[in-house]
């Protein structure tokens, strides 16, 4: 599986506006993802316990009414691992093929920078198809908050939140986000962080990486490391 890397140079922050915030009241409680470590981007075989998120609110929209339980990868037989790519801040990184159900995207930073920034700052992984930001992860030092949302039709959704201080305790950083058909499963460094439900059926065919901080200085390194999962049942290390 390739990605076709096309770079944007220079974007500029103004005018993003995130639609009304509310603080998700998802708990990480007891999740563990035993024997999780990472180094040289590769997960020990994590298995993540039976913690629901059911009747997560995204703007009115529900998961449906059934509880939603994070899945265990069956980590079937190991196929040589997808290739990584690289996503440069201010760049897209376009899929040779739409992330469906089952697939997942990993992100690696060899860095992450904590320090309060002397404004309000987000730095962005957005995950987009066309002009539309199917899901954002923002990373925002300056509030101590992961904000997630949508952009559809130009139109921002409803901004859910959650603490900061929870996460990020490494000196880098692994983001993996499933697509499990109705919601975005996101982990960081192997732990269980939130099951964000889709509010588009369209696919996700390319990621955009920003900040929204003046000086644009991210908290992860500039230069991202992108591996792409069509089927995270094949590789037992996602």
């Amino acid at each position: 599986m390739s990605f076709s890397g096309n770079a944007c140079g220079g974007s500029a922050r103004g005018g993003d506006a995130d639609g009304g915030g509310a603080t998700g009241g998802n708990a990480t409680g007891g999740n563990a993802t035993g024997g999780g470590a990472f180094g040289g981007n590769a997960f020990g075989g994590s298995a993540t316990g039976g913690n629901a998120t059911g009747g997560n609110a995204t703007g009115g929209n529900a998961t449906g009414g059934s509880a939603y339980s994070p899945s265990t990868p069956s980590g079937g037989s190991l196929s040589p691992l997808p290739p990584v790519r690289y996503l440069r801040l201010w760049g897209n990184l376009n899929l040779e093929t739409e992330l469906t159900s089952g697939g997942a995207i990993k992100i690696y930073s060899s860095s992450i920078n904590l320090s309060r920034p002397r404004e309000f700052d987000s730095t962005d992984v957005r995950f987009m198809s066309d002009s539309d930001m199917l899901f954002r992860v923002g990373i925002r030092i300056w509030d101590n908050k992961l904000a997630f949302n949508t952009k559809l039709g130009g139109d921002w959704g409803k901004r859910i939140e959650l603490p900061l201080a929870n996460w990020f305790r490494k000196s880098n950083a692994t983001l993996v986000v499933h697509d499990h058909g109705n919601v975005f499963e996101l982990t960081i460094d192997g732990k269980y962080v939130y099951a964000f439900p889709k509010r588009s059926k369209k696919n996700v065919k390319s990621i955009r990486y920003e900040t929204w901080e003046s000086s644009h200085n991210p908290c992860l390194e500039r230069t991202l490391e992108v591996s792409y999962y069509t089927n995270t049942s094949l590789w037992a290390e996602i």
